[in-house]
């Protein structure tokens, strides 16, 4: 997971604080056992992941997990909400925290597309219908444990849909749960109506001394409900899933859908023309994606959709910003939209290129003027 998306590091911290917790609270204590684990997991990490942080060691001239998360992630848990954070300095404790609401808000959204009201509704169901047992306290803790994780993880780095992805398979052992006792539930509602029924049958025929009829419709009755409640139970069952199925398919044409990719391509093409168009080895580049930076081989400076024009270019003069990408996608709907009229003027700031590789994904190129 790591070698897939650096910020899944903490997973390894996350186990081996499982296992001490097991260590110190499970039926069988061993410190010696718990440190071999410790360890065992520690060293099996290492094994696959040493030859890559020796990689990063050498290509940015220091230990770290991913240039991107320290350098452009690191608590950009609020960056959507269009405020700039320092990559390189640890806020205040206060300040952590409310950076780190902002991001579990973004995620809050972000999973509501994966797992619709419906999805937590029978979720709950599957949770607590029945009392726990120890063994299963433990169990959906445990399972608890990497959802909590996971999204504290992205809350203090970059909360985005794709990431909390693989929550999938543990959300959807708790909905299936959830499928089962509704339809036990359903199954022993269908036999207590049934049961009312016979009583009801009974009664009657006490009433009106017609013993041999009210059996006869008695036994009626209860075969076609015996019959009836297994139909029934399988038709809703496939009723749910089927709706369930029927709310992931705005999910479906989202992610299927090409246009969105539009934005990373032009910053490729944007971060192309910049690596043949200038003479600095590592420019620059302040864009609110370090897409370009990539391809253009260069140094990454946040742009924060909101800010106020006039402190944007004194901060990107700050940062030494070679180059501005201005992408239409993220600042169409901000204070900065301005940098998307090429016709318009820019004070501090040149226009030199501009890329228009699909539609509604114009992006124009900057150089900071000096005062």
């Amino acid at each position: 997971c790591y070698l897939l998306k650096p910020e899944a590091v903490g997973f390894v911290v996350l186990l081996i604080a499982l296992r001490v917790g097991a260590g110190l609270f499970g039926d069988e204590r061993s410190f010696k056992q718990t440190l071999f684990d410790c360890a065992a997991l520690a060293c099996g990490f290492a094994l696959l992941a040493l030859p890559y942080l020796l990689y990063l060691r050498g290509a940015t001239g220091a230990w770290t997990i991913s240039g991107k998360v320290v350098r452009a992630h690191l608590w950009q848990g609020n960056g959507r909400a269009g405020e700039f954070v320092s990559a390189t300095s640890v806020p205040d404790f206060v300040t952590a925290l409310v950076q780190a609401a902002k991001g579990l808000m973004n995620e809050y959204n972000f999973l509501g597309m994966i797992f619709s009201p419906p999805f937590v509704a029978l979720a709950m169901l599957g949770l607590f219908r029945t009392s726990w047992t120890r063994v299963r306290a433990r169990r959906e803790l445990y399972l608890a444990a990497f959802v909590a994780a996971t999204l504290a993880g992205y809350a203090v780095t970059l909360p985005n849909i794709r990431f909390l992805v693989p929550l999938l398979p543990i959300l959807v052992c708790w909905l299936a749960r959830g499928i089962v006792e509704f339809e036990g539930w359903l199954a022993a509602t269908l036999g207590r109506v049934r049961e009312d029924e016979r009583d009801a049958v009974e009664n009657e025929s006490e009433e009106r001394a017609a013993g041999e009829m009210a059996t006869r419709e008695a036994s009626i009755r209860e075969a076609n409900a015996r019959k009836f409640s297994p139909r029934v139970s399988r038709l809703v069952v496939a009723s749910v899933v089927a709706v369930l199925l029927a709310s992931l398919i705005p999910l479906f044409v989202f992610l299927l859908r090409g246009d969105k990719w539009g934005d990373y391509h032009g910053q490729k093409v944007a971060a192309v023309w910049i690596k043949e168009h200038t003479m600095t080895p590592a420019p620059r580049i302040m864009a609110t994606a370090p897409v370009a930076v990539f391809y253009a081989g260069g140094e990454y400076v946040a742009l924060a959709a909101q800010e106020d024009y006039a402190a944007f270019v004194e901060r990107a003069r700050r940062e030494r910003a070679d180059f501005i990408i201005a992408n239409e996608r993220s600042l169409s709907n901000t204070s900065l939209r301005v940098l998307l009229d090429a016709q318009a003027e820019h004070p501090g700031l040149r226009l030199v290129h501009e890329v228009r590789e699909a539609p509604g994904h114009k992006m124009l190129v900057y150089t900071v003027e000096s005062r």
